[in-house]
């Protein structure tokens, strides 16, 4: 992740080949590399969850923009058993 707006890169190992690969409206906050380097995941500031292909850039939303919500209160007589 990159600039001020958090975007996500790649970069061969020789340094060479920086490419951009996000472009979204929200900062990424968080990426994982798959174990093939096949594709990443990225949680974005919206508590989105985006999967990006590394060969492609391409990107798909494996949970979209979810809600944050401070003001609900949980207690143990809200949870059933």
């Amino acid at each position: 992740m990159y600039g001020s707006g958090r975007q996500a890169y790649l970069i061969r190992s020789d340094g060479y080949g920086l490419r951009q690969i996000t472009t979204l409206a929200e900062p990424v906050l968080e990426l994982a590399l798959s174990a093939m380097d096949l594709y990443f995941l990225l949680l974005t500031a919206g508590n989105r969850l985006v999967r990006a292909d590394t060969a492609t850039a391409a990107l798909r939303d494996v949970i979209p923009p979810t809600p944050y919500n401070l003001s609900v209160n949980i207690g143990p007589a809200d949870i059933p058993l």
